[in-house]
């Protein structure tokens, strides 16, 4: 589409497919020396009952992105401000765009070949998320929207970039939401998306009850993924929210130990190649 300004400031040039947030805008800060950035903003052809409950996802993420301010994992709030329709004044958010490939388009590229991302760089991914979640936790934020579309990875910088908070639950110092979201959701979340990653783009098949001995199927990548991660996967996917992992904390832990090996069997390979070069 040819580039339109909106609010006099920011000329964007795409608008993405509309979301529970209405409209988002990929644009440029004429203002800030063209700085990249993406807006949203309710739809204004949209009828005002869903305009304002667009606002609500739109507020619900500039709250978020304000108590999380600063974490370099965040795609940070840079702007705000309102605009008319129809009469009626309504909220947008402008945020820093995101560098890099979306993880989520990265997976589904390597398995049309059979192959996956590396785990170690995996676990780097993941492990950069959860010190964003736990972060979100101490503050009382739940991201009830972990998946790896909203991942933004740059392969060169090995920087993590996370999107897309519209859905943040706040628990107001409840442990859990009378419609069941608490802590646990992110835990069950983040253990999809590791399944998503070590499977190349596929969803795990879940049961409703299971027991202490439960393990998720894997399929033909049980071959490729290794024992302890899938054990790993399948404590954060436990069906029983009291059997998962009870703190992000304690599943970053166990990914570690398990990331500690394969960093000092790549470092070794690193110092072997370095020697032979010498």
């Amino acid at each position: 589409m040819a580039d339109s300004l909106f609010d006099k400031r920011y000329r964007y040039d795409f608008i993405y497919p509309r979301g529970r947030s209405g409209e988002t805008l990929r644009a440029v800060d004429t203002q800030q020396e063209d700085r990249p950035v993406v807006i949203k903003r309710p739809a204004a052809p949209d009828a005002p009952p869903i305009r304002a409950g667009q606002e609500v996802s739109i507020n619900n993420e500039r709250r978020a992105l304000k108590v999380l301010s600063g974490h370099a994992v965040l795609a940070p709030l840079v702007g705000e401000g309102q605009f008319m329709v129809g009469g009626t004044a309504h909220q947008y958010i402008v945020m820093e765009r995101a560098e890099g490939t979306v993880i989520s388009d990265a997976v589904i590229e390597l398995n049309s070949i059979g192959e996956r991302l590396p785990m170690l760089e995996i676990l780097v991914i993941v492990d950069n998320l959860l010190d964003l979640l736990h972060l979100a936790h101490n503050k009382g934020i739940v991201y009830n929207d972990v998946d790896a579309k909203h991942l933004f990875w740059d392969r060169d910088s090995y920087r993590l970039k996370v999107i897309d908070w519209g859905n943040a639950i706040f628990l107001e110092g409840d442990d859990m939401t009378p419609q069941g979201i608490s802590r646990q959701t992110d835990i069950y979340q983040v253990g999809q998306l590791l399944y998503y990653l070590s499977t190349g783009g596929r969803r795990p098949d879940m049961p409703r009850d299971a027991g202490p001995d439960f393990a998720v199927d894997f399929g033909d990548d049980s071959r490729r993924v290794h024992s302890r991660l899938q054990e790993i996967i399948s404590k954060a996917l436990h069906p029983a929210a009291r059997l998962r992992y009870p703190t992000i904390n304690a599943l970053r832990n166990d990914l570690a130990a398990f990331r500690q090996p394969l960093e000092r069997e790549r470092n070794n390979a690193v110092l072997t190649v370095s020697n032979k070069l010498k």
